[in-house]
């Protein structure tokens, strides 16, 4: 849509022209960092998400199989698939240690309201070996209050078990959740400076908020600790999962 609108091109339906032109530009990339360069890969992801969107709008989809748009793409694969992807390590607990505030398991010890959000978000993320999209979100999903309660993590979705013993945490959309049933993870008490449950449990209770409002709340930019970089967390081990009842 910012492409069509950028350009003075009509987005719906779709046409061969428009799309090679979004491919070309995607490909070598723009000054805009909404138009950044991206691989012929997720090219062709974006396409499909386009081709969903014409199913469900009762449009035609005959213009996704053009051998004029594969043969673009197969060309900027030729041009730009060189580039290597980044090394992204998985987070161990020792780098969980580093990146979190130690004296967090003190009750005395006072953390900011950015403190606390950031440290449980990655306590929380570690322990139920969540992805990055699964714990995240951006500025404009709140603003849709009643989708964003029904397909990401609010307060009302955490529930602390057993005098703090362990913790449930009600997943309502997934990557890997195909029908959309939402599942629950599991997060068992460690009693160390890396807890989920603990560090849950203080976010509760030094930062309320209504049942709906989003687990995580960020007020204002955070430097990385210690010069990490954030970066997603190790695959999901399912026998951590629980079916939703």
């Amino acid at each position: 849509m910012y492409f069509c609108s950028n350009e003075g091109l009509t987005p719906w339906p779709a046409t061969v022209r428009v799309l090679g032109q979004w491919i070309s530009a995607r490909s070598f990339g723009g000054s805009s960092s909404e138009l950044g360069q991206i691989q012929p890969d997720t090219i062709e992801h974006y396409l499909n998400d386009l081709r969903s969107y014409q199913v469900d709008s009762g449009l035609g989809i005959d213009v996704f199989s053009s051998p004029h748009l594969k043969r673009m793409i197969k060309g900027a694969g030729r041009l730009f698939n060189g580039a290597q992807p980044r090394e992204r390590r998985p987070i161990m607990k020792k780098t969980l240690t580093r990146i979190c505030s130690q004296p967090s398991l003190e009750p005395s010890t006072k953390l900011t309201k950015n403190s606390l959000n950031f440290d449980t978000a990655f306590k929380v993320a570690f322990a139920g070996f969540m992805r990055l999209g699964e714990f995240t979100y951006t500025k404009q999903q709140p603003t849709k209050p009643h989708t964003f309660k029904e397909t990401k993590l609010t307060r009302r979705d955490i529930k602390i078990c057993e005098g703090g013993r362990y913790a449930t945490l009600l997943l309502r959309r997934s990557k890997a959740d195909y029908k959309h049933k939402g599942v629950t993870i599991l997060l068992t008490a460690t009693g160390d400076g890396t807890c989920p449950v603990t560090g849950l449990a203080r976010l509760l209770k030094e930062d309320p908020q209504p049942p709906t409002t989003p687990l995580i709340r960020i007020l204002q930019p955070l430097r990385n600790p210690r010069g990490t970089r954030p970066t997603p967390t190790p695959s999901r081990c399912p026998t951590r999962r629980l079916p939703r009842p």
